[in-house]
C-alpha cells in the first residue's frame, strides 16, 4: 500500500514539474508576444489578441494547477509518513498484546515461538523448518498453544488476536473461546 502511495506521490511531481515546465513556457510566450507588440507599436488584430488572453488564461489555469497540485503533493507526503508511523506503532501494540497473551497462557519459549510463527501464517512444515525441528515436535507445541490459550485451532488462535483490532459490534456471537 504504501509503495502505491509512492509511486503515485512520484508521479504526481513529474506531472507537477511538466506543469511548471508549461506554465514558465507559456509565461514566457505571453510576455515575448506583448513584448513584440509593444516594441513595434503594432496594434493587436482579433486574432493576436485571442491567441494572447488563451495563453495568458492557460498561465493562470496552469499556475492554480500547479499550486493545488504541489499541495496535494505535500498532503500525500504527510499522510504517508502518518501511514508509516501509525502502521509502526500498531506492530508494536500487537507486539505488546501477544507477549501479554503468551505470558498470561504461560508458554513456554519454544511455544512462544511457535506462536508468532503460526501468527505470520506459516504452515507446521514451515514452521518446522524454520526452527530446525521436526513436525511431530511443531504439532506438539501446536497442541499445547491451543489447549492453553483455549482455541479450537489455529484459525481460532489468530482470531484471540485479530478480535482485538476488529469493531466490537459485529460477529459476536461467533467470537473464538478465550483461555
Amino acid at each position: 500500500m504504501l509503495g502505491s502511495s509512492h509511486t503515485q506521490t512520484s508521479f504526481l511531481g513529474i506531472i507537477l514539474l511538466l506543469q511548471v515546465m508549461s506554465c514558465l513556457f507559456f509565461t514566457y510566450d505571453v510576455i515575448r508576444d506583448i513584448v513584440e507588440h509593444s516594441s513595434d507599436n503594432l496594434p493587436y488584430t482579433e486574432a493576436d489578441a485571442i491567441h494572447t488572453i488563451f495563453e495568458f488564461i492557460a498561465v493562470v489555469g496552469l499556475l492554480f494547477g500547479s499550486i493545488s497540485m504541489w499541495q496535494t503533493l505535500q498532503h500525500n507526503i504527510q499522510m504517508n509518513a502518518k501511514a508509516a508511523e501509525t502502521i509502526e506503532i500498531q506492530k508494536g501494540h500487537f507486539d505488546e498484546i501477544a507477549q501479554s497473551r503468551f505470558h498470561s497462557w504461560m508458554f513456554t519459549n519454544s511455544e512462544r515461538d511457535v506462536a508468532k510463527l503460526i501468527l505470520r501464517g506459516l504452515s507446521l512444515k514451515q514452521i518446522a523448518a524454520a526452527r530446525s525441528v521436526s513436525v511431530g515436535t511443531v504439532k506438539a507445541q501446536t497442541n499445547a498453544i491451543l489447549k492453553k490459550s483455549g482455541a479450537e485451532n489455529r484459525a481460532a488462535f489468530l482470531g484471540l488476536f485479530i478480535d482485538e483490532f476488529l469493531d466490537d459490534t459485529i460477529g459476536t456471537d461467533v467470537t473464538p473461546k478465550r483461555g
